[in-house]
């Protein structure tokens, strides 16, 4: 007997959505309804989590109810997208005024515009779309001129929010056409994307977030508005944002690992991005050669093997216009498919010890001193800094970087550099100088990836962990350490303090080894850390 076809995404969201079964980041459960049976568009779902009605309203799953309409005739699916923008439209007029609420917050209604409004009047003639019965094509025309006013008047002011809210006002206005109001609104999308644009992706080529999960999305704007131009007649324009969109996407081809997925630097998922180049990237992109390369704006170092699929990142640069991390000097490795050492991904945009773990220092390999992370760079770099962050060596590559630490009353307590000295095809060696005012108590962060098995010895002139990850074994070593040294391997703590966790998607997290070194030292030192891979 033949198998049953696996059904398309849309197809599946659309049987739920008839259930009353949404999934939103990984979350999936029956939606709250009001007491008339509608849809609670302000319940906050299972988690008490805002994202939660964020993604309810904007209605990008209703396109998945039109196509299954269309493909099975099932009236059902036709009834529930009507009642349901019947039912939206009725509990959330369009405001006169800004407002963040989750119907009316600028980027929901790009989101709604673009990924549910415009797609619902796809392929259709200024008069809408004919298969809709009526009055829905003039309503949905109507909803998107109000849509579009709002986001004329109300914007981000910048970052990822506003190129996504000005790419969808310039998007309705293309749909309408040569109506004199939408050419208004054209020529202020076209005004606000360029200049916000040009003030938000670095010379080298990072976004300035520094995060590879928004610069994936970045990248993609950036491609749509190109896009948009070309409908526009704009060559000039056009020529000029896609050079730019090269230099994105060259980004993201430089920092891959090995197995074709992202560092997890700042908020951040873990994605197959190596797909995703080869589907939207510039051809080029994908032919180039990957090499050990520094980005001096984003002060990102990539070390690649020339042999060995070998490959590390560290971080020296600012700490993000937005969605920051505290993992000023972090370092992360793998060996080929094997993840060793991680940045710890997003988990939750939620307040709260979860939301402190995963953005701040103890969930990246770091150090502390006395319990408190180091000082943080701006937010973003003005000018490149006077000293190369990395050189290249005899043996193959070395980058740095330096902080401070500070007390709970501003007073510093401690200086603190960290140098990475890659050795091309065997491993790196991590020299961290400390210099201490006053005895302090010195941790040292390592987190590895779920799958790794660690055990570790104390040797007469230092202690040894062999991390093994399947057949990769990474042998770690602290030589000559100073002062009293304790170590232990933490793995899914939520007591006193969260530790030992990681998130490879938003909303999801499960337990991860993570190596705590702690020190009591007094005066000032340096621990040397080799990373060498055995097999």
């Amino acid at each position: 007997m033949a198998s049953n076809p696996k059904k398309p995404p849309w197809a599946k969201q659309a049987e739920d959505a008839l259930e009353g079964v949404f999934q939103f980041q990984q979350v999936r459960v029956t939606q709250k309804r009001r007491p008339n049976g509608g849809l609670d568009w302000h319940w906050r779902g299972p988690n008490s989590d805002r994202e939660w009605p964020l993604m309810l309203n904007r209605l990008a799953w209703l396109p998945s109810l039109q196509k299954a309409w269309k493909e099975s005739g099932d009236s059902r699916y036709l009834n529930l997208l009507t009642d349901t923008l019947a039912d939206w439209l009725c509990q959330n007029p369009c405001p006169n005024f800004f407002m963040r609420s989750v119907a009316w917050r600028p980027l929901e209604v790009a989101r709604r515009a673009s990924e549910s409004f415009l797609p619902l009047l796809a392929g259709s003639s200024p008069g809408g779309l004919s298969s809709l019965p009526a009055p829905w094509p003039e309503t949905l025309r109507s909803s998107l001129r109000a849509h579009a006013r709002f986001l004329r008047r109300h914007h981000a002011w910048r970052g990822n929010h506003l190129i996504t809210e000005m790419l969808a006002l310039l998007e309705v206005s293309l749909f309408f056409e040569d109506d004199s109001e939408a050419v208004k609104w054209a020529d202020f999308a076209v005004r606000k994307l360029s200049r916000s644009l040009e003030r938000q992706i670095y010379p080298d080529g990072s976004y300035k977030e520094l995060s590879s999960h928004y610069h994936r999305i970045i990248s993609r704007n950036v491609n749509r508005f190109c896009q948009l131009l070309e409908k526009r007649q704009e060559k000039a324009e056009q020529t000029y944002w896609q050079q730019k969109a090269e230099a994105l996407w060259g980004y993201l081809h430089q920092v891959l690992k090995p197995n074709g997925k992202n560092p997890l630097n700042n908020d951040t998922d873990e994605e197959a991005l190596s797909s995703v180049l080869a589907l939207e990237a510039p051809a080029h992109i994908g032919k180039e050669s990957r090499q050990t390369t520094h980005f001096p704006w984003a002060g990102h170092t990539v070390f690649r093997g020339e042999k060995e699929p070998h490959w590390g990142f560290f971080d020296s640069g600012p700490a993000g216009t937005d969605h920051a991390h505290e993992d000023f000097l972090s370092f992360t490795c793998s060996s080929g498919e094997a993840d060793f050492l991680l940045d710890n991904g997003r988990y939750t945009y939620k307040p709260g010890s979860w939301r402190r773990y995963f953005a701040g220092p103890a969930g990246h390999n770091v150090i502390m001193v006395d319990g408190r992370g180091a000082r943080q760079p701006g937010r973003e770099r003005r000018s490149l800094p006077k000293k190369p962050a990395m050189v290249k060596t005899e043996e193959g590559h070395r980058a740095q970087g330096e902080t401070f630490f500070t007390s709970a009353w501003s007073r510093k307590i401690a200086d603190w550099r960290r140098e990475v000295g890659f050795q091309t095809d065997l491993g790196w060696c991590i020299e961290d100088y400390l210099v201490l005012f006053g005895r302090r108590e010195v941790t040292t962060l390592w987190h590895f990836h779920p799958h790794c098995q660690i055990k570790g010895k104390d040797e007469g002139a230092g202690v040894l962990w062999q991390v093994s990850h399947d057949d990769t074994v990474l042998e770690v070593r602290l030589r000559d350490p100073s002062g009293k040294v304790d170590w232990e391997i933490v793995k899914g703590q939520t007591y006193p303090l969260v530790q030992g966790w990681w998130s490879p998607k938003f909303n999801l997290k499960e337990p991860a080894p993570c190596l705590v070194l702690r020190q009591t030292v007094i005066k000032p030192f340096c621990n040397q850390w080799a990373f060498t891979f055995r097999g």
